[in-house]
């Protein structure tokens, strides 16, 4: 831990409050901080600064332009920008995991299971209803995503940028999930659960 006010942060892209502190997404290092607002500090929570994707204990772990941040109450979720990923650290084990996702530039648009789902640099992560909501920025699509199993569905948006337009950010209140849909220059409210292909 160090005086917070003396760190030079390489771009920080998220945050997130918790009952540790105040997460941090520190893009531009690859890293995922923890800012304590009592004593003033900051320390690295996970990440050793290797732009990859690679899972294991908190500081041997590696992530590409975590973006996005989520919790439900015992992992925090991070969004993997550069390797198109979902990432989970467990701080209580001491541990970051893959929830989706493979590696840097390996991206695409695919529903399915863990090993065949893909995503294309998403920035917006959101947790509600026992799930995990993803922006998919470049797919312009609204994705969910099952955070134990990584299984992923497409719920709204496509392709051809009518409904949701490079999607990139989310956030969950109640059973509504409000995403800013960036190029159309809107705000859509999104009810939840939501049916795959339903309007906003």
């Amino acid at each position: 831990e160090v005086p917070a006010d003396g760190v030079a942060l390489r771009s920080p892209w998220a945050l997130l409050a918790t009952p540790r502190g105040i997460v941090v997404a520190l893009a531009g290092s690859h890293q995922v901080g923890l800012y304590d607002p009592k004593s003033g500090t900051i320390r690295a929570l996970a990440g050793n600064g290797r732009e990859a994707r690679r899972d294991g204990s908190l500081m041997d772990a590696s992530f590409a332009q975590p973006s996005a941040l989520a919790t439900d109450g015992r992992e925090i979720f991070v969004l993997d920008s550069e390797t198109s990923s979902v990432r989970a650290i467990d701080v209580a084990k001491g541990e970051v995991r893959t929830v989706v996702g493979k590696d840097l530039f390996v991206f695409g648009d695919v529903d399915g299971d863990r090993e065949r789902a893909r995503f294309e640099h998403p920035l917006g992560l959101a947790y509600a209803n026992g799930a995990l909501w993803v922006a998919d920025t470049f797919n312009a699509k609204l994705k969910r995503v099952d955070p134990r199993t990584g299984a992923t569905t497409s719920v709204l948006g496509g392709r051809d940028r009518a409904v949701l337009s490079e999607p990139s950010g989310l956030a969950a209140r109640g059973n509504t999930l409000f995403v800013a849909d960036t190029d159309h220059h809107r705000v859509v409210r999104v009810g939840l659960p939501v049916v795959a292909g339903a309007a906003p």
